[in-house]
């Protein structure tokens, strides 16, 4: 039995047996106060090494459904255009498969093939999303090229109100643009004896998108299962247990290459029926009541990724190229045991780290391309340590190092193995009250980079014998400065990558194509950001500044799983609750400035000037502190002013030949929620 069914049935289970329980004590709980949604600064979580940090508060804010409303209000991170199966993002213009990516400490790699997303992820099983960019300890995992994003899910005490031991939650929601309706439940329950439990179900289901422009998205329908499971056990010494399962499934007909819009008529007809499903067991031990020299993390996790995309029955045209049409299999075990030692204001965490990840690929139509299945493994150990200290008053240093060994079988038949140090040191010092200067430094051994697997059904390919490992060098500079309900901050951001993998010729004659080091790659600019809070309202602005750069070029969509050139992004936020009703509205404004740099593909074809765009969003939120506390009522307009746009990382338009997805237009939405 798949993965994906265990943690479905885990699911299922947890979520059934509580809505029972719930239902025949609900009457019987006493309405609680709710709190304000908008006075909640992500800033106060943040440390050192963290750019951001997104909590639950803040997504329910954005009321986040996706990836693009999971990073709506972090102009640093882009996320294409498109439908969910399609989303992936960029980090200062770096595409995902060069960050760190877990969920609750499982590594979630999944570089598929270039013309989908990494992943599917639902938004609303978060509790919280930190971001760490360019520099990350060595403690935030193998292979940060580029950084590191770490999420945590929620908890069955996230979501029971204070005096609750069991509850339930029902939220239901419509889009007008799609015609998508969406349906979450979730129950949960905490015994006094230590045990918790937790489940999460959310379906999806609704039409293709228009544009702006009132065009219609083909292939962009919404039909979504998405599922969260968790057990946990404490003991009355702190010691904590939890099993926790997370699964997602996208399913639909979706254009061949559904990141893109081809200018040929009959191409852009050709669809496949597309099947991609994610799912995560994860293991996780920690100690609520640590020690000075006993505080410690461990970890083991099973993974998997399957795309499945048979020859779909809309397929039209005299096109029989099989491109698309295949099915792969990417799963991964892994694990990690640290413990932190603290000494005064000193603390030390060090540990072991490793993973264990093979893909294969069914190749489908072999009469038409002789590629027969392929397979590839890819392992890797690391030791680690990390130290955090403060040696004088108002200095804070985070620095550490860790090694790294990696064995990868490669598709060819051929190993390589590479050994590499990660070291890593930053520092902040208070100059005045509340106002930081603070500066960073890593580099990072990647190994050799992990190949898009979709690639293996078309055709064969060698390896460069002489490959080498990727290696970033990340750097940056700024400030901070908290005080009064001021929140501001910035700083200059330099990564340079050697040795990323490329791609270089294919010979038509024997249908192989070769895997080779690419150039160097670079990402450089700044950020800024700024904040006001009051006690019932908050205003916020931040801009980002991202140049990047490919060997002697400018990047963009065409290099693959490498970098997509970003320009100037800013982002502008504001929410207000009117106590004496219970009611908070807010907007949210994102501004794409143009971006007038020549880019070119590998093909060496020019895209099309990058064009700017503004899009708006509102909303009005009620959450009454009656007799009706349990309820909850939403209603919001998307791109408020119809803005035709594709969102910048989206695949870059060449004229007459590619065209860009774009987003959707404007959109009338509501949602309504229960707790019990």
């Amino acid at each position: 039995m798949h993965l994906w069914k265990n943690s479905l049935l885990l699911v299922s289970v947890s979520s059934l047996a509580l809505a029972t329980s719930m239902a025949q004590i609900a009457k019987a709980q006493e309405a609680e106060q709710l709190d304000k949604i908008v006075v909640v600064n992500p800033a106060d979580e943040k440390d050192l090494e963290t750019d951001k940090v997104i909590t639950s508060e803040e997504i329910e804010r954005l009321n986040a459904q996706d990836l693009g409303g999971l990073f709506a209000s972090e102009p640093a991170i882009t996320v294409t255009s498109g439908s969910t199966a399609v989303q992936k993002f960029y980090l200062h213009g770096i595409d995902q498969a060069k960050v760190h990516v877990t969920i609750d400490g499982a590594r979630q790699k999944n570089p598929v093939w270039h013309h989908v997303g990494n992943f599917n992820l639902d938004p609303y099983f978060l509790k919280q999303a930190d971001v760490k960019s360019g520099v990350s300890p060595a403690d935030a995992g193998p292979g940060a090229l580029a950084g590191s994003v770490e999420m945590t899910t929620k908890d069955a005490s996230d979501l029971l109100r204070d005096g609750q031991s069991i509850g339930g939650r029902v939220i239901a929601g419509y889009e007008s643009n799609s015609q998508t309706f969406t349906v979450t439940g979730a129950g949960y329950g905490k015994s006094e004896t230590g045990f918790e439990v937790l489940g999460i179900v959310k379906r999806a289901d609704g039409d293709d998108y228009k544009d702006g422009a009132g065009r219609k998205e083909p292939g962009t329908a919404d039909d979504l299962w998405s599922g969260l499971g968790k057990v946990a056990y404490e003991s009355g010494e702190g010691h904590r247990v939890t099993l926790s399962g997370e699964y997602s499934r996208d399913y639909g007909y979706r254009k061949l290459r559904a990141n893109m819009a081809l200018a040929n008529p009959a191409r852009e007809n050709l669809y496949n029926e597309n099947i991609a499903e994610r799912a995560s067991i994860v293991l996780n031990y920690e100690t609520t009541k640590p020690t000075e020299l006993f505080d410690p993390q461990a970890t083991l996790y099973f993974s998997q990724h399957i795309l499945d995309r048979p020859y779909g029955a809309y397929r039209r045209g005299p096109f029989l190229s099989p491109a698309g049409d295949f099915k792969s299999d990417n799963n991964e075990f892994g694990g990690k045991l640290l413990n932190t030692f603290t000494f005064g204001k000193a603390s030390v965490t060090a540990g072991v780290d490793f993973y264990h990840n093979q893909t294969d690929i069914e190749s489908f139509y072999k009469a038409v391309v002789p590629v027969p299945d392929a397979s590839e493994t890819v392992a890797n150990i690391g030791a680690l340590v990390q130290a955090r200290f403060s040696p004088i008053e108002r200095l804070e240093i985070s620095t550490g190092a860790r090694v790294d060994y990696q064995s990868y079988d490669s598709v060819d038949g051929q190993t390589f193995e590479t050994v590499g140090l990660s070291p890593n040191l930053s520092a902040s010092f208070e100059v005045l009250d509340g106002l930081k200067l603070n500066a960073g430094f890593a580099s990072v051994f990647g190994g050799l980079e992990q190949a898009e697997a979709a690639r293996f059904h078309a055709l064969n390919y060698k390896y460069s014998s002489d490959l080498k490992p990727t290696r970033s060098h990340n750097s940056e500079l700024g400030f901070s400065f908290r005080r009064n309900g001021w929140d501001l901050g910035g700083k200059l951001f330099y990564t340079h990558m050697e040795n990323p993998i490329d791609y270089g010729n294919y010979n038509f004659r024997t249908r192989v194509a070769d895997r080779i080091n690419g150039q160097d790659l670079k990402s450089y600019g700044f950020d800024l950001y700024g904040r006001y809070d009051w006690d019932n309202a908050f205003v916020s602005a931040a801009f980002s500044h991202t140049e990047v750069k490919f060997g002697d070029g400018y990047a963009g969509s065409g290099h693959y799983n490498t970098a997509n050139s970003v320009g100037d992004m800013l982002t502008l936020q504001g929410a207000y609750t009117f106590t004496d009703y219970d009611v908070t509205v807010g907007a949210l404004a994102k501004v794409a400035f143009d971006y007038d740099k020549d880019i070119f593909d590998n093909s060496n074809r020019k895209f099309e000037k990058l064009e700017g765009y503004e899009v708006v969003d509102i909303f009005a939120e009620w959450k009454p502190k009656t007799s009706l506390a349990n309820l909850s009522l939403r209603a919001e307009v998307t791109n408020l002013f119809d803005q035709d746009y594709a969102e910048r990382g989206s695949y870059q338009t060449v004229p007459g030949v590619i065209g860009s997805i774009h987003s959707p237009g404007r959109s009338f939405n509501i949602k309504l929620g229960a707790e019990f």
